[in-house]
Order: C-alpha cells, then sequence, then structure tokens
C-alpha cells in the first residue's frame, strides 16, 4: 500500500525545485510548532529561535511569534507577527492576512484595541471575505465603546456566516448600547435558537429584558 502511493506521489515530488520542498518542509515544522505549543510552549519557543538562527525563514518567525502569544508576552508576538506581515517574504496576500489577524487578536488579549484595530483593517483589506476578520475587528471596537462601527462589522459578519452564536451575541451587545433594545431581542433569540445552553447569552438576555422592563416602567 505503502509502495503504491509513493509511487503516485514520486512524479510530483521528482518535479519540485528545492525552494519548493524548503517551503513544504517549512510549513510541516510550523505545523509541529502549533502542536507543541499546546503542550510545551517554553520548548517550542526553544526550538522557533534555534529554527530562526538556521535562515530566518518566515514560519520561523511565525512559530516564535506564536509562542511569545502563548507565554503570555501577547505585545512582543503581536509585533513580530506585523512584522512578519510587512516583511518582503511574507508570503501570499492570503498569508499576510493571517498574520496581520493573528497580531490583532494577540493585541486583544494584551488589552490593546486600538493597536488591535489596526492590525485587522489590514487583514480585512487582504481579505474582506472572511467572517472571523470581520468578528475579531468588532471585538477591537466593542472595547473602545465604539458601538456602530462594531455593529457594521457584526452585519458584515453574519452575511458571510449567517448561524454564528457569538456574532449574534456581540451585536445584540452593541444594540442593548445604542438602546435598540428591540433589536437586541431579536439578536438575542437568534443567538438562544443556535445555542440555547450558552451562558453569556443567558446573561445577556436577563440583562435585555431586565432594560426592556425599565423602558416599560417610564411609559
Amino acid at each position: 500500500m505503502q509502495a503504491a502511493l509513493f509511487a503516485l506521489i514520486a512524479p510530483l515530488i521528482m518535479q519540485m525545485s528545492a525552494g519548493d520542498m524548503l517551503r513544504l518542509e517549512d510549513r510541516e515544522r510550523l505545523a509541529d510548532c502549533i502542536v507543541k505549543l499546546e503542550q510545551d510552549p517554553v520548548n517550542a519557543y526553544e526550538d522557533g529561535l534555534t529554527w530562526q538562527a538556521e535562515g530566518n525563514r518566515p514560519e520561523a518567525r511565525h512559530c516564535v511569534a506564536l509562542a511569545l502569544i502563548e507565554l503570555g508576552r501577547p505585545e512582543e508576538g503581536a509585533a513580530r507577527l506585523e512584522n512578519l506581515a510587512m516583511a518582503t517574504d511574507g508570503g501570499s496576500r492570503e498569508d499576510r492576512a493571517h498574520y496581520f489577524f493573528q497580531a490583532g487578536n494577540a493585541w486583544i488579549i494584551a488589552r490593546r484595541p486600538e493597536a488591535a484595530q489596526t492590525a485587522l483593517d489590514e487583514a480585512v483589506k487582504l481579505d474582506p471575505s472572511d467572517a472571523d476578520k470581520y468578528l475579531a475587528r468588532a471585538r477591537s471596537t466593542l472595547l473602545q465603546e465604539r458601538w456602530h462601527e462594531a455593529q457594521t462589522d457584526l452585519d458584515k459578519a453574519l452575511e458571510i456566516r449567517g448561524d454564528d452564536v457569538i456574532a449574534y451575541q456581540l451585536r445584540a451587545e452593541t444594540k442593548l448600547r445604542q438602546h435598540d433594545l428591540s433589536g437586541a431581542q431579536d439578536d438575542v433569540r437568534m443567538a438562544m435558537q443556535l445555542d440555547p445552553e450558552n451562558v453569556e447569552v443567558l446573561v445577556l438576555r436577563g440583562r435585555v429584558r431586565e432594560a426592556l422592563r425599565k423602558t416599560e416602567g417610564l411609559d
């Protein structure tokens, strides 16, 4: 079986250039780094530094940046990811969008929403068809209490992926903050339909109901 499989892929391997082989090896090594991050981030970081010293490959720099985030140094990791996204060897448009996206999430972890939004603006420019990027940028603007901007991104995220519980939850929050209680209630209902046991949505539903009760009491 293995011999038959090798016979099928051998011609493809023979056609690969040395550069292609190196990139494939780097991708596999990065995948190993990501697996190791979950179990032993210290060793993943040290391995990444060693790998980076071997030739400063972009995948090695990516590994180090992710390890720094996992080790509780998100600001440093985010800065490295942004540098990678802007580097001449940063890869394809999709690669760069992904680096900016990861940088934005790291800035959010670091409680730096303005820096997060800057990175995520770039991610969305490079890949405007990904719901996750709009969702992440909405988180950054929510942290800045820029409710309308967050809602606009959540509208777009739900346009792309209409069954996203978190997007409905966050949009309900933006509507609640803007005193659109009916709209908030509608989004909470949608989130509840998709995930009836989501504790955060249940708490939000209680807040929306309380706001409605107070409003009705004023009438």
